[in-house]
């Protein structure tokens, strides 16, 4: 994903220095965590996610490159209803080439297809409860007009992901997203209301996705402490995540306490900062150091061991 915002970068694909910067320091820490800490590659995923969704709702990023980046989250993500059993109230001529579950098998080459009526629904069985917030639909030509979409933990009782509308989504042609509040079910169900065109209903791939995170990107992150304790030498670095430059600041405390240091750097053009400390006296123990910039109205903790190297 570097490679390809950094190609948007040199194409002039952003508005700012700092769009594709901030994009890359989410990535930076994706790497990090890859393989290692599931949680944590999740929560800079969702992070680079949701900075994408800024730059676009403040036209930052251009269209082309949005949707290429987006595709590549939602590969990352996940799609929760991909080879789970689907099922559909028709099938156009009953031929298993247009079968439901051909639009949960991971191929856009492969289509499922209703009968000619209005009234008509397509659903997936996640296997269990799970918490989502996103369904993308790969229309056909034979898309609808309007439609809704439906969840449920019995395969009973349905709920509309939508609020208002009486829960009733206009449908665009080519790869419609719909975005809503989390929610945690079981069953999905695509309600057609109104067809388009003479057809029936078609799409090539029927998506559900979580990108909604629990734990927030903060302005500064990744910090980390690294301890050389026969030299007596404290190194605290991290990412100013928004990719400017910015006066960074820091407060250690020990374990009783006691202010150990404080003081100020400037981050690189690209928001990396990395404090050199050395210190002197008994810092056995859990310490305590605060990271802030302008702006945050509460600073960055983490503690670290001063007591064990590395």
């Amino acid at each position: 994903m570097k490679t390809h915002v950094d190609r948007f970068a040199e194409q002039n694909q952003f508005t700012t220095a700092e769009a594709p910067r901030s994009l890359n320091n989410n990535l930076e820490l994706m790497k990090r965590f890859e393989g290692t800490d599931a949680g944590q590659f999740d929560k800079y995923l969702k992070g680079f996610n949701v900075k994408l969704d800024q730059l676009s709702a403040d036209q930052i990023i251009s269209d082309t490159a949005y949707a290429a980046l987006k595709e590549e989250v939602y590969s990352l993500i996940g799609n929760l209803a991909e080879n789970k059993p689907a099922t559909a109230s028709s099938v156009e001529g009953s031929l298993a080439r247009l079968a439901p579950e051909n639009a949960v098998d991971g191929f856009s080459s492969t289509r499922w297809s209703s009968a000619y009526v209005d009234d008509t629904w397509f659903q997936v069985d996640l296997g269990e409860s799970k918490e989502f917030d996103t369904v993308s639909i790969d229309w056909e030509n034979a898309r609808a007009k309007t439609y809704k979409l439906l969840v449920s933990d019995d395969n009973q009782n349905w709920t509309s992901v939508i609020k208002d509308n009486d829960g009733i989504i206009t449908a665009h042609a080519g790869k419609e997203t719909v975005h809503f509040d989390p929610v945690t079910a079981r069953y999905v169900k695509f309600q057609g209301v109104q067809k388009n065109t003479e057809y029936g209903y078609s799409f090539y791939e029927f998506g559900v996705y979580n990108l909604a995170g629990s734990n927030a990107v903060t302005p500064i992150d990744g910090a980390r402490a690294l301890i050389d304790v026969d030299a007596g030498k404290l190194t605290i670095d991290g990412l100013v995540m928004s990719g400017s430059q910015s006066k960074v600041n820091l407060k250690v405390l020990d374990s009783k306490g006691k202010v150990r240091y404080e003081g100020q750097t400037t981050s690189s053009e690209t928001g990396r900062f990395q404090f050199t400390i050395k210190l002197v006296g008994n810092l056995k123990g859990t310490n305590d150091a605060y990271l802030w910039i302008e702006g945050m109205s509460t600073p960055v903790k983490f503690t670290f061991d001063y007591s064990k190297k590395n």
